[in-house]
This record gives structure tokens, sequence and C-alpha cells, in this order.
């Protein structure tokens, strides 16, 4: 993504430059971080009440222009939360360098009969903060 022009040229439109004497153009590209996650959504088996089922997941700095780094913060969910939680969270308050990645780990235990899901939002300094996974599951008795 472009961001700009400087020296001869400002802005962010068409640059034309008359070489009539010794000038200087930069174009400039955002060094933002990128975060990625995998996987982007959790569909866990159908689980037993009172059993858990867990599901790792990477968090990774995909920063494409630049070497920016990815300031993560604190993982919360939404949803149907008495039956989800984080567990070894190596990942908020982590700054990860360009492609370098932590993990977490996303624990359903149904406390009860029926579909639940969560979502679960990883914030950062990624500009499209926060980055959202679905995650979902069945509580059974036999």
């Amino acid at each position: 993504v472009f961001a700009g022009w400087s020296g001869a040229c400002t802005g962010k439109d068409k640059c034309v430059v008359r070489m009539d004497t010794s000038r200087n153009v930069t174009a400039t590209f955002p060094k933002d971080p990128t975060l990625s996650v995998t996987p982007g959504s959790k569909t866990f088996p159908k689980t037993k009440v009172g059993k858990l089922k867990k599901a790792l997941f990477t968090v990774k700095n995909k920063v494409t222009n630049g070497k920016a780094d990815l300031v993560i913060g604190d993982i919360s969910m939404t949803g149907d939360t008495d039956h989800f939680r984080i567990d070894q969270d190596r990942c908020a308050g982590v700054t990860l360098k360009k492609n370098k990645e932590c993990t977490f780990k996303l624990v359903f235990e149904p406390q009860a009969t029926g579909q639940f899901s969560v979502i679960v939002a990883i914030p950062s300094n990624d500009p499209a903060s926060p980055k959202q996974v679905i995650a979902s599951g069945t509580g059974w008795t036999p």
C-alpha cells in the first residue's frame, strides 16, 4: 500500500518531476505489522459435558513491508465464555519481530449440552486490529 511522496513531490497523487535540475523523490510504503493467526477458526469435536478439548493457535507477525514489530495486547473472548477459556497464553503483552510467532491454547469444556461459540479477539498494533477467530463446539451427555 502506497503511503505518499516526499521530496520534489508531496501527497499521494501522481508525481511528475521536471528534470531541469537535480531533484530527489521518495516513495513511502507503510511498515505496519500484519497479524496472522492459524487456524483462522476452530470447530471442536463433540465433547462430553465436564470433559475438555484443546486447540493450539499460532500468532505470527507477517509484516510485508519493512520490519515493524507486532505488539500484542490481552486476548479476550465474547459469546458463550462459560464453556471456553484461554490457556497457556504466550502472546499477551508480547512484541514479535518480523516472521516471529507465539502461541495460545483455546480450551472447550462444555458445562451443559448444546451448541456453543465464542469470538476470540487478538488486539495489536496491526491497523486491522483486532484479529478475530470464531470457535464453536457441541456439549453432550451420554
